[in-house]
């Protein structure tokens, strides 16, 4: 059973992650903010915090899964595993999972979600994950297939390569937007990269090369790119990758090209970790990353900068959260860029100021254009005794260092611990949180107060939220207490039944329109 259980927390891992890819930007501008839930969401987009498009992105990871939402002890699940081609196991498991999603004023479901994974051991492993909306046509977000023979791994489908940091390939904006559900097993709905890749290693070398086409009812991406790295006295590695694209308007015919080259060295030692990045597209503009991480006690360091202009659809590196417009008048393409021409610089240390603590420290500064911003934040988890812990995390910032009245706060309390008369399985929180941002004029502060409580014996698994949320203090009647229980039960070792309920009760909030029946099944082969 805890094979079989480690085999399925795995592949969405290796799988989803490839697909998606790492989003650096908004993982810290969550972080920042604290955000385990979809009001919290909500509210950053509606204070400029992040964008339509950012939300879009993120919004399907509180939606897509009860197991996402409601994940123990942790501030944020990106992703939810599935079945790892890793394990030592040589026998094919099939995992097979569907989700229903009601609202209490309909008659069907107003969303379906299917998801099929296949492992056999190191050898192989397989996904698709598909989707229905309001009862209509079925559709495909993603899919990917695995194969790994000795140092050697092919993936096809929603492949993911990232080059040079992300500078010359890897999670670029998915600008492909507007797919019909006809073409969506061919050309699925959140794909970056749709093609093949490969890699293979020898001696001390690894080399990777990709093939990627993809389109909708209005545009079609070409991509293809290659990678190669060694690496020298144990210590040091040096690369070197290139992309190559076109971007076309099927319906003008026009066409727009590009293509990246990028340096990668590094150097690695049991003390520090350093890295720097370069790239430059066919218009000479350049992008580059550096870092380097020290050990528990030492400062990690990461600075970024992309020149005005340098344009690599195919890419994104390291940057903070606001993105800009970048507009490609050949193919008349409007795209939201996290990159275009900024710097920034991240200085964060982690160490203990007694033995019962965890605290970090970070300094995030960036500027795009004349714009400076600047981020302050400190987190600490101390430890009352063996089951209980106090955690405190304090966030400060200006959205305009040149001008008055763009500063944001966040302050959030935990405090947690076993339930002792339930047992070892048991476990409960309260939360307080505050989080205000000034956008030159107004100010908007947002307060909720949280109770979670969890019981998780062998074979069951209940979760309890309820959650006061008040998302604007000038306004009287749009607070509203939102209640979820989510009940979860292992009937076998194949078989994973899952059913959680919420709803909003407010001023404002119609039961009809905020209750919520979500079931999911989840069945091993």
């Amino acid at each position: 059973m805890r094979q079989v259980r480690a085999i399925l927390y795995a592949t969405v891992v290796a799988a989803v992650a490839t697909c998606t890819g790492p989003n650096w930007s908004l993982a810290q501008v969550l972080s920042d903010y604290k955000v385990d839930d979809l009001e919290t969401l909500e509210w950053l987009r509606e204070i400029g915090q992040i964008d339509e498009d950012e939300y879009e992105r993120w919004e399907e990871r509180f939606i897509d899964s009860i197991i996402t939402i409601l994940e123990p002890d942790s501030n944020i699940r990106y992703d939810e595993p599935a079945i790892s081609s890793t394990e030592e196991r040589s026998d094919p498991i099939v995992r097979l999972k569907h989700g229903l999603h009601h609202r209490v004023d309909e008659s069907g479901p107003y969303r379906q979600t299917y998801k099929l994974a296949f492992g056999e051991g190191k050898s192989f492993s397989a996904e698709v994950n598909l989707e229905s909306l309001d009862q209509g046509r079925l559709t495909c977000r993603n899919r990917l297939l695995i194969a790994r023979a000795g140092r050697s791994m092919v993936k096809v489908g929603d492949v993911d390569p990232s080059y040079c940091g992300g500078l010359v390939s890897g999670s670029h904006p998915i600008f492909l937007k507007s797919k019909s559900s006809d073409q969506s097993f061919l050309h699925p709905s959140k794909s970056r990269f749709n093609g093949v890749q490969l890699e293979t290693g020898f001696s001390k070398t690894r080399l990777s090369a990709f093939a990627s086409f993809d389109r909708d009812t209005v545009y079609s991406a070409t991509a293809f790119g290659a990678q190669a790295v060694r690496e020298f006295g144990g210590r040091y590695r040096a690369g070197t990758s290139f992309t190559a694209g076109q971007i076309r308007n099927d319906d003008s015919g026009g066409s727009k090209k590009t293509a990246t080259a990028g340096l990668d060295l590094g150097v690695s030692s049991r003390r520090v970790l350093g890295a720097i990045q370069l790239a430059i597209d066919n218009q000479r503009k350049s992008a580059l990353l550096f870092e380097v991480r020290g050990n528990r006690n030492s400062p990690h360091i990461s600075v970024w900068h992309y020149s005005n202009g340098f344009f690599n659809p195919f890419g994104a590196g390291t940057a903070n959260s606001d993105t800009r417009e970048v507009y490609v008048p050949e193919i008349d393409l409007t795209y939201r860029s996290r990159q275009a021409d900024e710097t920034g610089l991240l200085v964060e240390n982690q160490f203990g100021l007694t033995s019962l603590d965890k605290t970090s420290v970070a300094a995030n500064w960036w500027r795009t254009g004349d714009i400076e911003k600047l981020r302050f934040k400190a987190n600490s988890t101390i430890k009352l005794s063996e089951t209980e812990e106090v955690s405190l995390l304090l966030m400060t910032g200006d959205d305009d260092l040149a001008n008055e009245g763009h500063q944001i706060h966040s302050v959030h309390c935990t405090l947690s611990g076993d339930i002792a008369w339930l047992g070892r399985f048991s476990r409960s929180s309260l939360s307080g949180h505050i989080r205000s941002a000034n956008d030159g004029q107004t100010t908007r502060t947002a307060r909720s107060i949280e109770f979670r409580f969890r019981n998780r014996p062998e074979k069951f698994d209940l979760d309890l939220r309820l959650r006061w949320f008040d998302p604007d203090q000038s306004k009287r009647d749009d607070h509203y207490l939102y209640l979820s229980l989510k009940e979860s039960v292992n009937a076998s070792e194949l078989l994973r039944l899952s059913v959680l309920g919420s709803t909003k009760v407010g001023p404002h909030q119609k039961f009809s329109d905020n209750s919520i029946l979500r079931i999911e099944t989840a069945i091993t082969i």
